[in-house]
């Protein structure tokens, strides 16, 4: 006889869902807790093996009131924390299809952009608290990391090929790093607001659900292309300030 498949236990709406060794951290909008695993997995529901951060997790109210880390963030990271809250959140709103679109504080000046603004500590610090198998190959960890040279204009069209290789139903955040000034993200609207399809290249191609598909997160030194209401319904554009690297220059950091 066919078997029906588990239920598993994931994000909601109101609710994201971490689960560590000693137990399972629970985030709403009034509190984060760490609960017991019998507390939070029913009978009908299970919990990916895989989806289990092999190590335990103490959560202390001192912390989540100081804010940990986030003081030399707060200085100039213009939507900083909405951002790290929808990439954290697993759960999709069809409604409120976006993109994170990061880039340096410096461009919105007019200056010139030479990176080192602290983008790439904010992956470490998302991949602290969300990477199964920490600096895991492409496919096997919560992240997906793909150079931003492999987008291609041909002509008056844009593609940027996504194969199964670089994604599949258990990636949680997918990262197109360091893009150039010309990169134009209608090569990425279809992932964005339908459901998540790869491309093929020699392999079977897969479709992840719009309920189920990876948040999108696009990193550059340079301004976003394109405007008007098809990037903008789409893009969320966050900029890194220029804190650690003034620090750097001063040789604080």
């Amino acid at each position: 006889p066919q078997s029906n498949p588990l239920p598993v236990l994931k994000d909601t709406e109101g609710q994201i869902i971490i689960p560590f060794r000693n137990g399972v951290v629970v985030i709403t909008a009034d509190e984060i807790s760490l609960k017991e695993y019998s507390e939070v997995v029913s009978d009908g529901t299970g919990v990916w093996k895989d989806k289990i951060i092999d190590r335990d997790i103490e959560i202390k109210s001192s912390d989540i009131k100081d804010g940990g880390f986030k003081a030399p963030l707060a200085f100039q990271c213009e939507g900083i924390y909405p951002g790290l809250g929808y990439l954290m959140h697993g759960y999709n709103d069809p409604s409120v299809s976006k993109f994170i679109y990061l880039t340096d504080w410096s461009v919105s000046d007019g200056n010139s952009p030479n990176g080192g603004n602290g983008k790439s500590l904010i992956f470490s610090a998302l991949k602290y608290l969300k990477d199964r198998v920490p600096n895991s190959p492409n496919g096997k960890g919560a992240f997906s990391f793909i150079d931003g040279d492999r987008w291609q204009s041909e002509g008056s069209s844009a593609r940027f090929n996504i194969t199964a290789k670089d994604v599949n139903e258990k990636t949680d955040v997918l990262v197109i790093d360091d893009t150039k000034p010309d990169w134009d993200a209608k090569a990425i609207f279809t992932h964005v607001t339908g459901d998540f399809t790869t491309e093929s290249k020699g392999q079977t191609a897969i479709v992840i659900p719009s309920e189920v598909k990876p948040k999108i997160v696009v990193t550059s030194n340079h301004p976003p292309m394109g405007s008007g209401n098809s990037y903008d319904r789409r893009r969320i554009t966050i900029h890194a300030g220029n804190y650690f690297k003034t620090k750097q220059q001063e040789g604080i950091e």
